[in-house]
């Protein structure tokens, strides 16, 4: 009799503390919320990830994208050559313009001056590492949009096939960014003893240009990267429900090249030599990355309707274990 008394009291006592989460969860905002979910997901823990599988694949994947180069454009001449760096290095910030220019140069002699045997090795290093890094990307796509991952075999080969598309891709979208600085030479005269890259005019036409080819490889990266069924039917709306991360990831990833130069030369001057350019190259990398999903974050909150998770990633880990 006492029991049966007791329990009434114990359900009331439930469904009072359930009304009480839900009232606290109308109290907070949208974008506290989202916040919530970005912690709870680990993009922080991520983008570290993310960062260092794309500096160990910097170089091997440069000297994929010339080889496709050399296929699209023909054999590349000096100027042709240089006319691509300036292009895929359009957007790097002053302290780490010199050494990356120093890089991919040597990556381009490789290519050029090496028996074809060393360059086969070297390309399929190049897809073997590449595809470890899309394959790592798809991965935190699905943890932040809460999906269960490929098959190991079969999202290995995606991969494979994401780092040829866009490697093929990359020299075609360097020519489109590099398009409106171009035409603009065609219709305006640089004052002489004026440096195209320092007048005002044409700098903000390669921002116009960077943001153009920003905002199409964020959108392409949102609509096919995670682990979702796309065909021609799907992709229209995968494009529809990530245009607000790219268009957020692209405002932010323009900012931070803005401001990367200035925090560079007052709080990581100190750091010099090739230690200093790793260091500085991977914080820019880490930020980069963090900013992709991020965007991706956002995609998957307002567009997705993914909310915040009942634990944090390892939490949810280490229960899915005991069960």
């Amino acid at each position: 009799m006492e029991y049966q008394q007791q329990q009434p009291a114990a359900e009331r006592m439930r469904e009072r503390s359930l009304e009480e989460v839900q009232m606290v969860e109308q109290k907070v905002k949208p974008y506290e919320e989202l916040f919530i979910k970005c912690k709870d997901d680990w993009i922080h823990h991520l983008a570290q990830a993310l960062a260092f599988s794309s500096l160990m694949a910097f170089v091997p994947n440069s000297i994929l994208v010339f080889a496709v180069s050399d296929l699209i454009l023909g054999k590349m001449d000096s100027q042709t050559w240089h006319v691509l760096i300036g292009g895929l290095l359009a957007n790097t910030p002053s302290p780490l313009l010199s050494p990356l220019t120093q890089i991919l140069g040597n990556a381009y002699n490789t290519l050029a001056h090496t028996s074809v045997i060393a360059v086969l090795f070297t390309i399929v290093l190049a897809v073997l590492l590449g595809s470890f890094f899309f394959s790592l990307m798809e991965t935190c796509f699905d943890v932040i949009y809460h999906l269960p991952p490929r098959p190991f075999l079969r999202r290995h080969l995606v991969s494979i096939g994401l780092l040829l598309l866009f490697s093929v891709l990359t020299p075609i979208h360097v020519m489109i960014s590099l398009a409106p600085t171009y035409l603009l030479s065609f219709i305006y005269v640089v004052p002489s003893g004026t440096l195209p890259e320092s007048n005002l005019i044409f700098r903000l036409a390669g921002i116009v240009g960077s943001t153009i080819i920003s905002l199409m490889l964020f959108q392409a990266i949102y609509a096919t990267i995670a682990h979702r069924h796309i065909t021609f039917r799907t992709l229209g709306r995968h494009m529809r429900n990530s245009w607000r991360g790219a268009l957020i990831a692209t405002v932010a990833m323009q900012l931070f090249l803005q401001l990367f130069p200035i925090y560079a030369a007052r709080f990581l001057g100190s750091y010099i030599g090739e230690i200093g350019f790793v260091l500085i190259l991977l914080f820019f990398i880490y930020v980069s990355t963090l900013l992709l999903l991020f965007g991706a974050e956002v995609n998957a909150f307002f567009a997705e309707g993914i909310r915040v998770p009942k634990n944090d990633l390892i939490t949810r880990a280490s229960q899915d274990e005991r069960r």
